[in-house]
């Protein structure tokens, strides 16, 4: 890999923002294209289908079983720059996921970044609390996959966390390109908003008492 090439991963869990911070790194101009990998690529032979991305200054977000296809490919061309991103909260995780697979809508743009055409309002979802509490279990799964991945593999990334995203979404944009070696005082552009509601987050308090009085029993 030229050592002038800029290439890092953005491994993350569902709903950890990791829409918002490639947009928010796209927005500067400088760190390269921050993109979801693509999923063809994915479907494909993966060596062939990396080839794709030589010699492109670019940042991949990555689940944890993509990651593992991906990254010994890329050692091999040296040392790519690792950024996590994970949430504290699982129980609003799991709420927010199930509520985005009910209503197919991921993400939510700020007013005047819209894709032309499609309908973003989520309608009225349904309280389901198997369903949620099954996306709690995959995602404390998806967790302990990446632990377990990031030990074997004697990896140190930058940590971040969804929540600190919240309240400071531009510091911690400024944080990955700070650890990327990028030096840059310029604006960065936010696309996208939270998708958080009252309901959401009665939902999450909802299951977070229903796991008490169950571990309780």
């Amino acid at each position: 890999m030229s050592t002038d090439r800029l290439l890092y991963f953005i491994g993350f869990t569902v709903r950890s923002g990791s829409t918002w911070l490639c947009g928010m790194l796209n927005s500067t101009g400088v760190a390269g294209y921050a993109h979801e990998h693509y999923y063809k690529i994915a479907e494909s032979a993966v060596e062939d289908g990396w080839h794709r991305y030589r010699n492109k200054d670019i940042g991949i977000k990555l689940n944890i079983r993509q990651i593992k296809e991906l990254w010994p490919l890329a050692v091999k061309e040296g040392q790519p720059k690792l950024i996590t991103l994970f949430r504290h909260n699982r129980w609003q995780a799991a709420v927010s996921t199930h509520r985005a697979v009910y209503s197919k809508v991921w993400v939510n743009p700020l007013p005047g970044y819209e894709t032309k055409g499609r309908d973003y309002s989520q309608g009225k979802i349904p309280f389901d609390r198997e369903r949620i509490a099954t996306r709690y279990r995959l995602l404390q799964q998806e967790e302990q996959d990446w632990r377990e991945w990031l030990e074997e593999n004697n990896l140190d990334p930058l940590e971040l966390w969804y929540e600190d995203m919240c309240e400071h979404p531009v510091e911690v944009a400024r944080q990955v390109l700070e650890y990327l070696g990028i030096s840059y005082a310029g604006p960065i552009r936010q696309t996208t908003q939270k998708q958080r509601t009252a309901e959401s987050e009665e939902w999450a308090k909802e299951m977070e008492q229903w796991e008490q009085s169950t571990s309780n029993a």
